[in-house]
């Protein structure tokens, strides 16, 4: 063929080429038109709607109005009825002899998918799944019947549904099951697939049938199975139904441990399952997660603190100073706004703080020089919060009753440990006036079970060394005296008879000072007498106002 003919054909093979584009053209622009003319017609149909009503009498909407909701009240009646039907023959076949059981196993099984959730009520809930034998689920989750295996994911979104739907004395009945559930949700070697729903439904399961002695082995066995499935994700993380699935499981292994036997608490594989999980999502941007996923992450490092204590952190030093690090700026960040504090990520950065400056006192982390920024940051955070403090009571900043009395805890805890000392002058200054300006706060709020436990601790650690306050305003006698009437509802005369001498030592370390008392407030310390019983008063005029009345009256 020649150079000439062969153009012809390319033109032609061009020619037909560019004449289908024209036609396939022409088709979706007619296909367009067709689309905007339907377009246009129900626009049309919209706004003679719209007109229509606009014209309608107020009569007329109200009739409208009932009409509408009768239309829907008939709609969800008839849906009701339905479902009823529905219960009452599951109720038939799971209780029917007759049925074989893989009959029952598969009307259990079809559950989500035939009966509407969302309208099954707590009383309809129990008629239904109480009607389910236990029987049924011992089966489906026995490890050595596999022939339920890929069902069993389904059946743990059943009871998941059952244990937060019906009252304890239905869904409990199918607890003996709950550590054949656990062991069924293991994600090596297994039948079923495995997926964050799984895991969430088991949570959901565990944290609410786990309450006696040695549930803890299903509470540590689930937390092993979660972490690897989760730490498998690698950068498909779903971080948020992490860190809500480990928050919910450890605050049930610190509501448990006390009924629990010390020697079984069994922390292999999950604590540091969940540190590398941490320590990632720590090394991430701040912006990469939202406010909440952030409190989330930081609920569970405080979690962790309580359940695992320092020896978590000191798994991996370099984790250890990232937290500590990363928990200064979040603490800073709680506190930005005086009037308006963050408490609750506020009360989490504290109870990292705590953990750390205890294990400092007591040689519990790592003394080599690669950790000396923990020492360090620890101390910035201390001076930090101290400061925070003093400034809010020189500006009169009232700070809310919760947060003041974490901080007065923290202050007081700092101040009886020896192995702190207290550097900045403002602060030492004003500490004594500090502690009792806050002390008077929580004083007036606390109520009888506060001050017989850690409350009425604080006061007593805080009494016993007021002499060393370097300041201290004439407020102290009323405060005392104060406390002696608060304490009395709470204790029994004995006990109260024992705070009395504990007031009457901290007044005779305090002889020698004129800072702490002025003729005014003694004499309003006076008038709390009458308050007090005949031998209350008899023990307070020989062990305090004995003191109070030897004083020289000179302001």
């Amino acid at each position: 063929m020649s150079k000439n003919e062969e153009k012809e054909t390319k033109r032609g093979k061009n020619g037909k080429k560019n004449g289908k584009k024209e036609e396939k053209s022409g088709k979706m622009s007619k296909e367009n038109e067709e689309k905007m003319g339907e377009i246009e017609e129900n626009l049309e149909k919209i706004l003679e709607k719209i007109e229509i009503e606009e014209k309608k009498t107020p009569e007329q909407l109200e009739a409208a109005r009932i009409v509408k909701e009768a239309k829907l009240a008939a709609k969800k009646a008839e849906e009701y009825k339905k479902l009823d039907e529905q219960i009452e023959e599951h109720v038939k076949i799971f209780q029917d002899p007759n049925v074989d059981f893989h009959g029952k196993m598969q009307q259990l099984i079809d559950i989500p998918a035939n009966i509407k959730h969302a309208l099954l009520d707590k009383k309809r809930s129990e008629r239904l799944f109480s009607s389910i034998p236990l029987e049924m689920f011992e089966t489906a989750f026995d490890p050595a019947n596999e022939r339920y295996a890929t069902s069993r994911p389904v059946l743990i979104h059943v009871i998941s549904f059952i244990v937060q739907c019906t009252a304890p004395e239905v869904h409990k009945k199918f607890k003996p099951v709950m550590a054949n559930i656990v062991a069924s949700v293991a994600p090596r070697d297994n039948k079923a697939e495995m997926n964050t729903v799984v895991y969430n439904d088991m949570t959901t399961i565990v944290c609410t049938w786990a309450d006696e002695r040695g549930d803890g082995k299903c509470i540590y066995d689930l937390l092993r199975h979660l972490t690897t499935h989760f730490n498998a994700q690698k950068m498909n993380l779903e971080v948020g139904q992490f860190l809500l699935c480990v928050r919910m499981l450890i605050q049930k292994v610190y509501m448990i441990a006390p009924i629990e036997r010390p020697e079984s608490f069994d922390n292999r594989m999950w604590t540091i399952g969940i540190l590398s999980i941490v320590r990632r999502l720590l090394q991430e941007r701040p912006e990469k997660f939202t406010k909440d996923l952030r409190q989330l992450l930081w609920d569970v490092i405080s979690s962790m603190t309580r359940v695992a204590g320092i020896g978590w952190f000191n798994i991996d030093k370099s984790f250890a100073k990232l937290v500590i690090q990363l928990n200064h700026t979040e603490m800073q960040l709680a506190l930005i706004d005086a009037h308006n504090p963050d408490i609750l990520q506020f009360n989490r950065n504290l109870r990292i703080l705590e953990m750390y400056t205890t294990a400092i006192c007591e040689g519990d982390l790592y003394g080599d020089s690669e950790q000396s920024i923990i020492p360090h940051t620890v101390g910035e955070s201390t001076r930090y919060l101290l400061n925070f403090w003093t400034e809010c009571f020189l500006q009169k900043i009232e700070l809310p009753t919760q947060l003041a009395l974490s901080i007065f805890h923290f202050a007081v805890y700092i101040f009886v440990h020896e192995e702190l000392k207290i550097t900045d002058d403002k602060v030492r200054k004003n500490f004594g006036n500090c502690a009792l300006s806050t002390a008077f706060t929580i004083l007036e709020q606390a109520t009888e079970a506060d001050l017989k436990g850690e409350i009425g601790q604080l006061f007593s650690d805080m009494l016993e060394r007021l002499a060393e306050f370097e300041n201290l305003n004439d407020q102290v006698p009323i405060f005392l005296m104060r406390f002696l009437d608060k304490i009395r509802m709470a204790d029994d005369y004995e006990t109260w008879k024992g705070k009395v001498i504990d007031v009457e030592c901290c007044l005779m370390d305090l002889r020698g000072r004129i800072d702490w008392y002025s003729k005014k407030t003694l004499k309003e310390a006076d008038g709390y007498l009458r308050r007090f019983t005949e031998p209350e008063k008899h023990e307070l005029n020989h062990h305090v106002f004995k003191i109070f009345n030897e004083l020289p009256r000179v302001n």
